[in-house]
């Protein structure tokens, strides 16, 4: 035991023990008043969350009930009484046209995700308007009548459809989320539907899914009491399914709007007995593991449902009791104000050696844990303790440092291992696929001078062949120029210019995608570069058009160019969702792409990198602090003798190889 751990001892055992048993014995009068008061607060509480769910609730019901009243949905019914009868209707496309326009208005002013169907007698989906977009009738019924969504084979829910009350709202869980619906699926709260007729008879009924995130978040803003937590319980005798499912629970946490894989139900939580007790009272108090309280008010949400819900509050016993252990806290600092002094002027002596060690242990542990360097300095009086610690930064940078560059020198020799196999291997395919594809499109053009003039559609086939062999030529010819590693052939130009000319390569295909290009030249006029204008105009390339099609539609691509310690360094920024970090080691490797298959051979970034490094100069990727990812580009502003005399030998021997 320490100095510092002897002198607390003593004086623990002499004051604070005796202060604490008085403050306990002061404040449990105090405590007891303050519980019956708790109660009061928290049930006026929870009646108004109950009122406030009502009313949005209500908001809903009144939604639904005009849309099946509204003119555009009686325009239809015609149309699903001849559905009914077997018939077709003459006017169904007019028809259905516009309803689809009418739902389609409500896309502003209903939540951000919502489905509204128009439903046949047999549940079937005649009109379906989402919040993306309305769905076209493209599949085929069993008796030819065209629906949005496929047929629905349900009998129990035909049957729920035929013994739904007239001119009033239900809820239902529709099955046709499971289908098509994968916003909607696994949610808790139920949807709303109400049945259509036409001349006394059925004909179908008007469905509305409403991801709502306003009840969500009403509950999120409700106040909570003494650092409460709420959860919304739903008690449904009438259906098992639905008995005690769990809506919304800050503890889990879980929210109306959020999809479950499966349902959370009040079993799962306390136990069936507070099912009991929430059916027979309908407001109170209980008290629940661990000495917390649980308050209650159970309403019903919805007007003529026998579906009510349980909205509970629930208090820890700490936080019941903290009020009064604050209380006991200051009771027994007035008491040992006396133990504090005397505790500093004990401690002014042994803070010069015991803190400034302590720190510093506690630093060489992190940093054998973490391997990374702290900035904060140990200040002491004591100069063998302050020696220490500096002796340990100077150390903990040497080393941190050593690592860092020995794992770059890892990291660069296997690219280069893995440029270099994969080069070989690249040119020997690329060479013998050559061959056979042109075959391909040789015999294709003859089978198409073959054909009669009505022979639509093996002439279809054909281009569709065409296409597909010219695609993959034009891959074997990125592989080709990865595997031939051409040597840069160096001439001096100006980098302004080169960089305007390069950007106007891609302009194009940033306006195609609503990209705008933005470039900074911090370059000199005539600044000038020594290097080969083309090859570096092809991997500066390859970086603008990785940095379009990471940017999302009306984004911005940015291009800086600046000369920096006889160097020309080029930054391409895009403003995407950046490149994660599990996979940013692997950027360069050949055929690596996060793009769609098909989009691209993942040959770029290697072969710009393999550029970069024959001009002796590098490329290096990182993601920004807020977003997107930025690649720098890096190249000397005058190549060395040595490099172009062996450039220039390497050119000879490539033209007397071509001239035998």
């Amino acid at each position: 035991m320490n100095i510092r751990a002897h002198i607390f001892t003593w004086l623990f055992l002499g004051t604070i023990v005796p202060l604490t048993a008085l403050a306990f014995a002061a404040t449990y009068y105090f405590e007891t008043d303050y519980r019956a008061s708790l109660r009061d607060d928290l049930a006026g509480t929870l009646r108004h969350i109950a009122t406030g769910l009502r009313r949005r609730l209500a908001g809903e019901t009144r939604f639904v009930t005009g849309l099946a009243r509204s003119p555009a949905i009686r325009d239809i019914l015609p149309v699903l009484y001849a559905r009914r009868r077997g018939n077709a209707h003459p006017e169904l496309n007019i028809r259905r046209t516009r309803v689809n326009r009418f739902l389609e208005g409500f896309q502003t002013i209903l939540p951000p995700v919502f489905v509204i169907r128009v439903m046949d007698y047999q549940g079937n989906t005649v009109v379906k308007v989402s919040h993306r977009r309305r769905s076209p009738p493209i599949y085929e019924g069993i008796e030819g009548f065209r629906l949005v969504e496929p047929e629905l084979q349900d009998p129990h829910f035909v049957r729920q459809l035929d013994h739904l009350p007239r001119d009033r709202v239900s809820l239902l869980h529709l099955p046709h989320h499971e289908l098509l619906s994968a916003d909607l699926q696994g949610l808790p709260k139920q949807d709303y539907i109400m049945p259509l007729y036409h001349r006394k008879r059925l004909v179908g009924a008007v469905a509305v899914s409403l991801l709502n995130e306003e009840l969500d978040s009403f509950l999120e803003q409700a106040n909570r009491l003494h650092r409460s937590r709420l959860r919304l319980v739903e008690l449904n005798p009438d259906n098992g399914a639905r008995n005690g499912l769990v809506l919304f629970d800050d503890d889990r946490p879980l929210r109306l709007v959020q999809r479950r894989k499966k349902p959370v139900r009040l079993d799962d939580v306390n136990g069936t007995e507070l099912l009991a007790h929430f059916e027979q009272q309908s407001e109170g108090e209980l008290t629940i593991d661990g000495g917390g309280r649980l308050f209650y008010n159970t309403f019903f949400p919805y007007n003529d449902q026998l579906v009510s819900w349980v909205i509970m509050a629930r208090i820890d016993a700490g936080e019941l009791s903290a009020p009064f252990g604050r209380m006991r806290r200051v009771i027994a600092a007035l008491g040992g104000l006396a133990l504090v002094i005397t505790l500093l002027l004990a401690s002014i002596g042994v803070r010069q050696v015991s803190r400034p060690l302590a720190r510093l242990s506690a630093r060489l542990k992190r940093f054998a844990h973490d391997r990374e360097p702290e900035n904060d300095a140990v200040h002491t009086a004591v100069d063998e303790v302050r020696d220490i610690a500096e002796a340990f930064d100077y150390m903990a940078e040497t080393l941190t440092h050593t690592e860092q560059e020995r794992d770059r020198a890892q990291r660069m020799m296997l690219q280069h291992a893995k440029l270099a196999s994969i080069g070989e291997m690249a040119a020997g395919i690329g060479h013998e696929l050559n061959n056979p594809l042109n075959n391909i499109l040789s015999y294709i053009k003859l089978a198409r001078r073959g054909l009669p003039a009505e022979a639509d559609a093996v002439r279809a086939d054909l281009d569709a062949v065409q296409d597909e062999a010219v695609r993959a030529s034009e891959i074997i010819q990125g592989i080709l120029n990865f595997a031939r590693q051409v040597k840069p052939r160096y001439e001096l130009f100006a980098i302004s210019p080169w960089l305007a000319a390069t950007v106007r390569l891609v302009e194009q295909v940033a306006r195609n995608n609503s990209i705008t290009l933005r470039i900074l030249d911090r370059c000199e006029p005539g600044e000038m570069l020594e290097g080969d204008r083309g090859q570096l105009q092809q991997a500066l390339v390859n970086l603008l058009l990785n940095a379009i099609h990471a940017s999302d539609t009306g984004g911005q691509v940015s291009i800086s160019v600046r000369t920096e310690h006889d160097a020309c360094i080029v930054s391409v920024r895009d403003e995407g969702r950046g490149i994660d970090s599990a996979i940013l080691d692997k950027v360069f490797d050949p055929f690596f792409s996060t793009r769609e298959e098909g989009q691209g051979t993942g040959l770029g970034l290697s072969i710009s990198l393999g550029i970069v490094e024959r001009h002796g100069g590098r490329l290096e990727i990182a993601n920004n602090p807020d977003h997107g990812c930025t690649a720098t580009l890096c190249i000397p502003l005058r190549a060395s003798d040595g490099k172009m005399s062996t450039d220039h030998d390497h050119d000879n021997t490539d033209t007397d190889h071509s001239l035998r």
